[in-house]
């Protein structure tokens, strides 16, 4: 018995030093809020009625992918880097349990917030417009900015917001502007309605990761972007 429960630690250990279980959780929060995202819009946009199992099925094969590129691959600042055998590494220094503290709470805080503000934001202008064929689609995520100075919180609002792009881009009804189209916005100075003149686009989603002590707050915000 201890020596299974042994091996289900030693696996769940590895599972942590690979990062599977951070990518999991921003995969979850960014599927959830795509899921909900549909399920809104849907009728309001005449949608076929297959749209939101195709989604699910869209997102679990990329869940299935996205598992295994992460216990085979991580991302260093070296670029991707196969990830070594625990047998290879001489000495691993375990994540802090603060650490561990701050991703699951900034994991529920950006899915709740986000989820919130994104689904509150598009109801709204849904209601504003009655002519809903002529709405056009467009969105665009802005890189979040990281106002704690760690490079651990800038990379999860980089995941967050990535992954949310990846996958808007799955809804054919969408058309969502890549990372490297808004990535010369990152600690821009200029106002939501020029970047949305700019990258002519009608929905600008905008985020803040910043550590306050033991927690981290994360501020996500929807906006309308060109007029």
């Amino acid at each position: 018995m201890s020596d299974s429960q042994g091996k289900l630690t030693q696996f769940w250990n590895e599972l942590k030093r690979r990062k599977v279980v951070r990518v999991i959780a921003v995969y979850a929060a960014a599927a959830f809020v795509i899921l909900e995202l549909v399920s809104i819009i849907a009728e309001p946009l005449k949608l076929p009625d297959w749209t939101l199992a195709f989604i699910i099925v869209l997102l679990c094969v990329g869940f299935i992918i996205a598992v295994i590129l992460s216990w085979i691959y991580d991302i260093t600042p070296e670029g991707i880097e196969k990830t070594s055998p625990v047998q290879e590494i001489k000495e691993v220094v375990p994540e802090k349990p603060s650490k561990l503290f701050v991703w699951k709470i900034a994991t529920v805080i950006s899915l709740i917030v986000i989820l919130g503000l994104v689904i509150w934001n598009i109801v709204k202008s849904s209601e504003r417009s009655r002519d809903i064929q002529t709405l056009e689609k467009s969105i665009a995520v802005l890189p979040f900015e990281n106002w704690s100075y760690a490079d651990e919180f800038s990379h999860l609002g980089n995941a967050i917001s990535n992954e949310i792009i990846t996958e808007l881009y799955k809804i054919r009804e969408f058309r969502v502007l890549g990372y490297t189209s808004t990535l010369q916005y990152k600690e821009s100075n200029k106002t939501i309605s020029v970047i949305g003149q700019e990258l002519g686009v009608n929905y600008i989603i905008e985020g803040i990761v910043e550590r306050q002590e033991n927690k981290v707050n994360i501020h996500v915000q929807v906006d309308p972007g060109r007029k």
